[in-house]
């Protein structure tokens, strides 16, 4: 029976069930505060490894490039620039746009990646139409598509300020040292202290209240995102933010939006 309908209640059963798990834990959370995606995090450590701290951010533990882990039975002392390298583990960097890494040129070059903006456009359309739908909210097709496109403008606007990959690399320029309150210098519009202390375990508190050293490795693009940010709209701001978070969990949301996802894939 189950072959010649393709239904099996049971599946079905525990599909019901496990959306609904989803949906309450989203109810008690309530929306997560997260970061803009306009830029990222990777923290490093010596011997051990920090855990994550945050969806959406990077906290993957890594040497800088052409630089090796000290190794014991190493007789020749590494620079002082090197030691540097070594104790600075938070690593600021430029994120990612929503069509993921290296995809600048999509945005910006609508003659050759027209066809992949407008597929990404479809597939934002009917994530959020699911969305609502799922949360038995009225959908306006009119006001989706603005919306939407308004998220693509967003992103074709942070693209122009995003660094090319092609001049980035320069190691030595891109190693910028720094304490972590220069941050608040460098993107005023985030309270630093407030927002590690919000996103990072307790366990690293300390830590972070001590001003360690950190990397920032492109100075001029936060200034600019900073800038960039506070000129736009907090309304599109959140309506992005929701979107990449909720991208987040596309493996927990369910088969709907799987099948979302494999048709723009």
């Amino acid at each position: 029976m189950v072959r010649e309908t393709g239904f099996c209640p049971e599946t079905e059963k525990r599909k019901k069930t496990k959306m609904n798990d989803d949906r309450n834990a989203y109810a008690v959370r309530g929306p997560t505060p997260v970061a803009t995606s306009g830029f990222r995090i990777r923290v490093t450590a010596e011997r051990d490894r920090l855990p994550r701290i945050s969806p959406g951010l990077h906290t993957e533990p890594r040497s800088e490039p052409g630089l090796s882990r000290p190794d014991e039975s190493r007789t020749t002392p590494l620079s002082a620039e090197a030691e540097s390298r070594l104790k600075a583990t938070c690593k600021f960097d430029q994120g990612d746009l929503g069509l993921g890494e290296f995809t600048r040129d999509y945005y910006l070059d609508r003659e050759r990646h027209g066809e992949k903006i407008a597929a990404y456009r479809k597939f934002l359309i009917d994530k959020v139409t699911q969305f609502l739908h799922d949360a038995d909210l009225p959908t306006n097709s009119t006001k989706i598509a603005s919306d939407v496109d308004e998220i693509i403008d967003l992103e074709t606007k942070w693209a122009e300020i995003i660094v090319p990959e092609e001049n980035r690399r320069d190691y030595s320029r891109m190693y910028n040292l720094r304490r972590l309150n220069d941050m608040q210098e460098v993107m005023p519009l985030v309270d630093w202290t407030r927002y590690f202390n919000s996103v990072a375990p307790y366990v690293v508190h300390d830590y972070f209240a001590s001003n360690p050293e950190i990397v920032i490795r492109e100075v001029d693009y936060m200034k600019k995102l900073g800038e960039f940010l506070q000129s736009t709209d907090p309304r599109i701001i959140t309506n992005y933010i929701y979107m990449r978070y909720t991208s987040s969990w596309n493996g927990e949301l369910g088969e709907k939006y799987e099948d979302i996802s494999q048709v723009f894939i």
